[in-house]
Formats: C-alpha cells, structure tokens, sequence
C-alpha cells in the first residue's frame, strides 16, 4: 500500500491499522506467489487463512478448516462432560 493510498483512505475518514492483528490473505481463482504488502512500517505476507469474527477463512473460500476447527472445538469441549 503506497502512501497516495494511505493518505486516499485517511482523507476518507478511515483509519490504517497497521498492527499484529492485521492479516492478508489474496482470493484468486489462479494460483499465485506469496504477496507481501508494507504498510508504513509493517510488512505483511498474504496467509492461505485468516480468522476473522471467529470463522476461519481461506484463499479458496472453502469451509473445510472452519468445519474442522470447529468439530476439534466440539469433540473438546464434550470430552469434558
């Protein structure tokens, strides 16, 4: 993200959060090389997954990790009843 971006999006009222909790993660049909992306200070390389609001996320938009995460989660938490 180059700075014209940044200021772009700044100018628009939204806010750059460039922190740890930011991720990447690119959605193509192709396949593609890691991207890396730098904002201000911070490099970020794209992720096959991300988690946001609880629901995992990947490049391929298929909920096979997310179903997984979750039964692992399940079959945790039922062991212990």
């Amino acid at each position: 993200m180059t700075r014209n971006h940044i200021k772009y999006l700044q100018d628009k009222g939204i806010v750059v959060n460039h922190h740890q909790k930011t991720e990447l993660i690119y959605f193509s049909n192709k396949q593609h090389p890691q991207i890396k992306l730098r904002v201000g200070t911070s490099t970020f390389k794209s992720q096959s997954t991300i988690k946001a609001l609880g629901i995992t996320i990947d490049k391929d938009l298929k909920w096979t990790q997310h179903v997984n995460d979750v039964v692992k989660k399940v079959t945790s938490l039922s062991s212990g009843l």
